[in-house]
């Protein structure tokens, strides 16, 4: 039995994970305990499920010594905000003060930030550095990097209802992956011993099962919801106005947002890796059609 830590724990990653472990019989036997840190509000749903949650103190790191030093996992998640680096880093020095160095750890980074180029797109190119940072502290520590979740679509609900999909990726290609997807492959990696060793230290990249372009996303897009949805390729300041709409994400996740698009307008993001997912986990990444299909009523406009 392993006592769990999650960092991040009230952004979507560390939620998905807490309750991928809490809900699912084949992982929830393997965790005698749940910790998490919350950068801002204690998640409350999780909490009255037997989660303990402590408030992150970056300006103090001193305080969360004793939380690293309880846990046998650390699943590190980098938070959503501006500074995210700077708060990695403070909660790395609580970690080398646990002596967590030689415990399992899984980073949940994101997909393309090797490639990102640090002057031209920052935000998702400081990934590479609290990547960096985490394998200095922790040995062996495993990084997952998912790709564009597909929940970010629903970003864009309110537009699909009226028949558009307004992306800034001209005709490039990209294999959104589903949050549960990544919760799954996350959760079989610090439970199952033989794959946590075959992957220790590994960087492991997860995408969908096939990139498409936007016609493409659109196309499956109107025939799952039943009505015409058609892609429209827009300028990143179009795309930023759309966003900045969206008022619970962070500027710098919107930026992070832009900075992936550019990637994929440069054809640089057609990787797929949905035999790693199906090695990690014995099964297909989810499939578009049927996350549509998962979220039709958040899609389709109302009669």
């Amino acid at each position: 039995m392993s006592k769990v830590l999650i960092t991040s724990i009230d952004g979507s990653t560390g939620r998905g994970i807490a309750r991928h472990l809490l809900e699912c019989p084949e992982y929830k036997a393997k965790v005698s305990e749940i910790i998490g840190l919350a950068t801002d509000d204690i998640p409350k749903d999780l909490k009255s499920k037997g989660v303990v949650i402590f408030k992150s103190d970056p300006s103090s790191p001193e305080k969360h010594v004793e939380v690293f030093k309880a846990a046998d996992v650390i699943v590190f998640i980098p938070p959503a905000k501006e500074n995210k680096v700077e708060i990695c880093k403070a909660l790395l020095e609580a970690c080398k003060e646990a002596g967590t160095d030689k415990k399992k750890c899984i980073l949940i980074s994101m997909a393309a930030t090797d490639i990102a180029d640090p002057n031209s797109q920052p935000h998702l190119a400081a990934f590479q550095e609290i990547e960096e940072a985490v394998k200095q502290c922790i040995k062996s520590c495993s990084i997952m990097r998912p790709n564009f979740y597909a929940e970010n679509i629903l970003l864009y609900a309110e537009q699909i209802k009226n028949g558009e999909l307004p992306v800034p990726i001209h005709d490039g290609k990209f294999a959104p992956v589903y949050l549960e997807d990544v919760a799954d492959a996350t959760c079989m990696l610090l439970s199952n011993p033989k794959k946590c060793q075959e992957h220790r230290g590994q960087v492991l990249t997860l995408t969908g099962s096939e990139a498409l372009s936007g016609t493409e996303m659109a196309e499956r897009m109107s025939k799952c919801l039943g009505f015409d949805v058609r892609f429209k390729d827009i300028t990143n300041q179009e795309a930023m106005k759309i966003l900045s709409n969206v008022q619970y994400l962070d500027q710098s996740e919107r930026l992070v947002l832009l900075e992936f698009y550019e990637l994929v307008k440069a054809r640089r993001a057609e990787f797929v890796t949905a035999d790693l997912f199906e090695k990690l986990v014995g099964r297909e990444p989810t499939k578009l059609e049927k996350f549509f299909e998962m979220y039709k009523d958040e899609l389709k406009p109302k009669a």
